[in-house]
């Protein structure tokens, strides 16, 4: 798991001294795209692309595209665009504020906005994330997660993510009631030059009414990624 794109720039930054810009794309694929423990591919196979940008006094930007099957729309895509702030509080110790705006191909009823801060150090992040019209449906809702990682060889890591989020049910739906629901993924990290491999496993609670858009994927399942960065 990496850490958050700016924090991660801002680290890197402070250790090597340099006052550099710098930008990344990555082109990947996984077996199943999960979004908090939800599968948005239907539980099928998913081409990815993410574009970053860090400059060396803390801003940073970028756009991530997925292919993915809703509910309503089936094959479409989502293509999500963030930006944000990162500064050091200590060496090796960094906090980020920024904001992010979800949109699907031929779906825009699912596009949502979501606000997030959070911490990093070198081995351990976290963020708190919320979003007033959470996939479109009018429920306000939070998410908690803390993500790590930990060196066992030279090119490979042991990655976790724990995340939990509250959902508060849109006004209209009298019958809802406030729902909880957790996510875990525990895996291994593989980088080869420019090559980044992944196999985890991952787990989160069963259906929920307010999670319209988990519609395939079973609840555990092992997912194998490749990324490529040029």
């Amino acid at each position: 798991m990496k850490t958050a794109p700016g924090l991660a720039a801002l680290l890197l930054w402070s250790c090597s001294g340099a006052a550099l810009a710098q930008v990344s794309v990555v082109a990947s694929t996984v077996s199943d795209y999960r979004l908090r423990g939800v599968s948005l591919s239907d539980g099928n196979p998913a081409a990815q692309l993410s574009v970053a940008y860090d400059h060396p006094q803390g801003w940073y930007a970028g756009l991530f595209a997925s292919s993915a099957t809703l509910r309503t729309a089936g094959d479409t895509a989502q293509l999500m665009g963030y930006a944000g702030y990162a500064r050091l509080l200590a060496p090796g110790l960094s906090w980020e504020a920024g904001v992010s705006k979800s949109a699907f191909r031929n779906a825009a009823l699912y596009d949502y906005v979501e606000t997030f801060v959070g911490l990093a150090g070198e081995n351990l992040s976290g963020r708190l994330s919320y979003a007033p019209d959470y996939f479109g449906r009018g429920s306000h809702t939070v998410y908690g997660e803390a993500n790590g990682n930990l060196a066992l060889a030279e090119h490979l890591r042991l990655t976790g993510h724990l995340g939990l989020q509250h959902a508060r049910p849109p006004q209209w739906a009298v019958l809802a009631t406030p729902a909880w629901r957790f996510d875990v993924r525990v895996g291994f990290a593989f980088d080869v030059a420019a090559w980044k491999l992944q196999l985890a496993w991952t787990a989160t609670q069963k259906k929920h009414p307010l999670y319209l858009y988990d519609e395939g994927g079973a609840q555990r399942t092992v997912i194998v990624g490749a990324a490529y960065e040029f």
